[in-house]
């Protein structure tokens, strides 16, 4: 994964979650679509049920962000058609997102390589091939067992390159399918006039 990340230079990923376990549970998915473009920018929106709930940019050491549900910011009075930049003052101490808002500054990383030593000597399951946005990917089935017991099966989806196709993780109460694509054209757009928000989170 990591020899076939060397050459990208922007990849998007479609990340979508199906819960499950009861009629109600069932109704409910969340899709998160991020766009990265190396060495430093970043899209992020995140929709619930067919509804946008957020829309983050990170760009040149700045975060700004939209929409009627920003984690971590809580601000009644907010438009959520506005961008706003977020920082330190605006989140507040001790906010249990701010790590989340840090990880965007971050280089990225290739998907399933940040692996403690334990999982990757897991063991996996070679299963057969499958066709992801017209590349033939060879599955691998890896089993693990959460810390209260629940099962986890991962199906990880690579290209003859080493790159991430598709995973697909599914648990007691949920599935979760992430597809990625790479180097294809994308632009981030920068907020050209993003609000200073008031620091209501502190």
């Amino acid at each position: 994964i990591a020899t076939g990340w060397q050459s990208v230079q922007r990849y998007r990923s479609t990340t979508t979650t199906h819960d499950i376990g009861s009629p109600v549970s069932a109704e409910s998915s969340t899709e998160v679509i991020e766009e990265v473009i190396l060495p430093d920018q970043r899209r992020q929106v995140v929709t619930m049920n067919g509804v946008q709930q957020s829309e983050i940019v990170a760009a040149g050491g700045n975060i700004y962000g939209r929409g009627v549900t920003l984690p971590g910011i809580s601000q009644p009075n907010r438009n959520p058609d506005v961008w706003i930049t977020i920082n330190g003052n605006v989140l507040g101490a001790d906010n249990t997102y701010s790590g989340f808002y840090q990880s965007l500054l971050l280089p990225a990383q290739p998907p399933y390589a940040a692996l403690t030593e334990s999982k990757r000597n897991r063991p996996a399951e070679e299963l057969g091939t499958a066709e992801f946005g017209g590349k033939t990917c060879q599955q691998y089935r890896i089993v693990d067992t959460t810390l209260t017991g629940e099962r986890v099966s991962v199906v990880l989806s690579l290209a003859d390159d080493g790159l991430v196709c598709a995973i697909e993780t599914t648990s007691d109460s949920s599935v979760t399918t992430s597809l990625f694509v790479y180097d294809q054209p994308a632009t981030i757009e920068i907020p050209a006039s993003p609000v200073a928000a008031p620091a209501e989170n502190g």
